[in-house]
């Protein structure tokens, strides 16, 4: 199984990334890709689908208690908690994480003493940036002011400390095309090597 890891600090660009990243694997691999999905216990926000991934915290307990959801594997946002299922991990043969910094190094670690192989990529973008971008999101403003978000971001947004990652790249303000020409040669070419993955 190879995991690609997208990481960076709040509205540097992830999402958009992962999912043009999903569209481009997926044309090449079909039905061997996936993303994988953390679970939350907030509620759904108007603009969110529901979904089996919302839940309580007695749930959530449940799940860390069993091992489904590996202490390396979640964490506190704002006033509630996330935290990635070891199943999202085998969901496919290529598998898509969107993970803070830490939690990234973790999966690592825990991948590759697996025998999984890791692609790690780190995002970063202006503050300023990041702030219009997360400023431009209907609706999230009134759950989390801008600048309360980007000051109590649980990734570093400093790209100087991540040269431990595989790949980092700056998502600038309308360019997603650029970023994926720079992202994924790296990516397609990780997804070849030793040519476990067939189309």
């Amino acid at each position: 199984m190879k995991i690609i890891i997208i990481c960076g600090p709040t509205a540097s660009g992830k999402d958009s990334v992962i999912d043009e990243m999903y569209r481009e694997l997926n044309q090449e691999y079909p039905g061997k890709v996936s993303q994988a999905t953390y679970f939350k216990t907030r509620a759904a926000r108007p603009q969110e689908k529901i979904d089996k991934y919302f839940i309580s915290e007695e749930e959530f307990e449940k799940k860390r208690g069993s091992g489904e959801i590996p202490d390396e594997f979640w964490g506190e946002v704002s006033n509630y908690r996330v935290g990635y299922s070891i199943n999202e991990f085998t969901k496919s043969e290529i598998v898509l994480v969107n993970i803070d910094d830490k939690k990234a190094r973790n999966l690592k670690e825990v991948a590759q003493q697996s025998n999984n192989e890791v692609l790690s990529i780190f995002l970063h973008a202006p503050e300023e940036v990041r702030k219009q971008r997360f400023m431009s999101r209907e609706g999230w403003l009134i759950y989390e002011p801008a600048e309360y978000r980007l000051s109590h971001d649980v990734t570093d947004p400093n790209p100087e400390n991540h040269k431990d990652f595989d790949l980092i790249v700056e998502n600038k303000e309308g360019a997603l095309a650029e970023t994926m020409k720079e992202i994924m040669p790296a990516v397609k070419e990780f997804v070849e090597s030793n040519k476990t993955i067939k189309n």
